[in-house]
């Protein structure tokens, strides 16, 4: 499966779940497309309205551009 397709996929369950905590694994699971993970978990952090959520993503982004600084 190409990676565009497993970002989408993730994409859709974040979108079909409400719990907090299985929309953080999406994020989490989301970390690991370097830039592509970061497009997505910013269109993701559009449509929640879950601070907390959005706290998560905000903070997986800020991870991701400081890993990619090494």
């Amino acid at each position: 499966m190409s990676e565009i397709k497993q970002i989408e996929n993730i994409k859709e369950q974040f979108t079909l779940n409400i719990h907090t905590e299985t929309r953080n694994k999406a994020i989490d699971a989301l970390a690991a497309y370097g830039n592509n993970g970061i497009d997505a978990i910013n269109d993701l952090m559009r449509i929640t309205v879950n601070d907390e959520v959005k706290i998560h993503g905000l903070e997986t982004i800020k991870k991701i551009k400081e890993s990619m600084k090494k």
